[in-house]
């Protein structure tokens, strides 16, 4: 299970790797957003393209360059492995048998899989998410073999204790017309 972090900090190494795949046809606000994220709270993230190409077309036409191929990776270095969704890239994520290969070897492991809006389905697919909570984008329930998708979960949220919400909130207003 991924352990959630409070009150983490830039400095602080919460991860020693994340490694998110892409294949064509990935959303792009799922893939990058949380490389993005990622990548600005300190944490170690290599973008994989399992297309054999280091450039990913997104599912809107957008090319993106990876840090690395699928064949050039270590999995020894990973502590996570992410899979973003979009309609085609899910589907072609789930026929690159190596990666699904590794998936199930972090499962089988404990390490954490994370799995973004159609995505889930791909571990529902592969049998895990047997007694777990899931949650997917609406319609692919079904997809979440084994899982408790209907349960409401509680999410709790805190915040660096240097963010400042109101100086954020008047950088947004200055920038937004009125």
């Amino acid at each position: 299970m991924l352990k959630m972090y409070e009150n983490v900090g830039k400095g602080s190494k919460v991860m020693s790797e994340v490694y998110v795949f892409f294949a064509t046809g990935f959303e792009e606000i799922e893939g990058l957003t949380c490389v993005d994220l990622m990548r600005r709270a300190d944490i170690d993230v290599t973008t994989i393209s399992v297309t054999g190409d280091r450039t990913v077309v997104g599912s809107h036409k957008i090319p993106v360059q990876m840090d690395k191929l699928f064949d050039e990776v270590d999995f020894g270095q990973a502590q996570m492995l992410v899979l973003p969704g979009g309609g085609p890239g899910t589907k072609n994520l789930e026929a690159f048998e190596p990666l699904m290969k590794q998936i199930d070897a972090f499962v089988n492991e404990g390490k954490a899989v994370a799995a973004i809006c159609a995505a889930p389905s791909i571990l529902g697919h592969r049998g895990h998410l047997n007694g777990k909570n899931a949650i997917c984008f609406p319609g692919f329930e079904e997809q979440l073999v084994g899982a408790e998708a209907e349960k409401e979960v509680e999410v709790k949220v805190t915040f660096p204790e240097d963010y400042h919400a109101e100086v954020w909130e008047r950088r947004l207003i200055s920038v937004l017309p009125l």
